[in-house]
């Protein structure tokens, strides 16, 4: 399946929802903000949000700083 994943073009296995691409990829859901195509997610939605070849997708991670 091939997605875009900030602002990067990916191949990864093939997944059903939000939920199973932040596991797929390695990142905590409680502490993620994901818009695909241009559309922001609600958390809550995360485990009923399809995932579709050709999606663009952002996924925000919060960072410490200063």
């Amino acid at each position: 399946m091939e997605l875009r994943i900030n602002g990067n073009t990916c191949q990864i296995d093939t997944v059903d929802n939000v939920d199973h691409l932040l596991a797929q990829l390695g990142y905590q859901q409680n502490f993620v903000a994901v818009a695909i195509n241009k559309t922001c997610v609600k958390r809550s939605e995360f485990g009923a949000h399809p995932v579709n070849a050709g999606d663009d997708i952002e996924i925000l991670a919060p960072m410490a700083g200063g």
